[in-house]
């Protein structure tokens, strides 16, 4: 999308909803292309960017299912100032609430997103702050904001922490802590990063059903376990 002048692009956006904002830059919904419009700090500021639409679009070729990629780049008199992507009906995953997700479709999200993060580690692509940018509809994981991204050798289990320490923490943090400390072996699959999020889910689970001696399918089922908690790590916001 080439615009001639920051005025142009204004008007554009007077048409748009806002969605949102974060380190990067502002979102906006094209609701008639179903797109999302994002925007660096850098235009609101006057200031020129430093990415340009090789750089944004670089891994946009590798598609698959859990990571979006930038489509299509926004420039402003010669200047990349943002780029477009395909909008999805999503949440923040630490906008969830833990206690009501199925965690038959939770399991079986993460399964699919392992299996698309090792499509990319088998396409050289190294993944970066994968954590705070997970989105989950109740079916599906997805992952956003892939700037940081870059080619180069890695390994399956390096690209795939940041999103294993989501789910833990997703599952765990200011909820569950008391009941996974308890367990030598549950509480060694929770702090180890090269166990896998699924993995713990799975232990999780199992053991939340052995003590309370019946199934586990949200873990609002064990809710009597909660405890509260001072000092947490994923700050949540529902």
């Amino acid at each position: 999308m080439n615009f001639a002048c920051n005025e142009d692009l204004c008007m554009f956006l007077s048409k748009l909803s806002y969605l949102s904002e974060g380190t990067q830059g502002k979102c906006f919904l094209d609701k008639k292309n179903n797109k999302v419009i994002k925007l660096f700090w850098s235009f609101f500021e006057g200031e020129n960017s430093f990415l340009n639409k090789d750089e944004i679009l670089r891994f946009s070729n590798l598609k698959n299912d859990t990571v979006i990629w930038p489509e299509e780049v926004i420039v402003v008199n010669g200047i990349v100032q943002g780029y477009v992507i395909d909008y999805v009906n999503v949440v923040d995953l630490f906008k969830v609430n833990p206690l009501n997700v199925d965690l038959d479709d939770f399991a079986k999200a993460i399964l699919k997103a392992e299996e698309d993060i090792k499509f990319l580690t088998n396409n050289n692509v190294k993944m970066y702050d994968v954590t705070r940018n997970t989105l989950f509809n109740g079916k599906q994981l997805y992952i956003i904001d892939t700037l940081e991204y870059d080619y180069g050798k890695t390994t399956f289990e390096k690209n795939r922490e940041g999103l294993d320490l989501e789910i833990k923490y997703f599952l765990v943090d200011g909820y569950f802590n008391w009941f996974v400390e308890r367990n030598a072996d549950l509480l060694d699959l929770y702090r180890r990063k090269e166990n896998s999020g699924y993995d713990f889910l799975c232990a999780f689970r199992e053991e939340l059903r052995n003590y309370l001696k019946e199934d586990i399918n949200t873990l609002g089922t064990a809710q009597a376990l909660t405890r509260k908690r001072n000092i947490i790590k994923y700050n949540r916001d529902f």
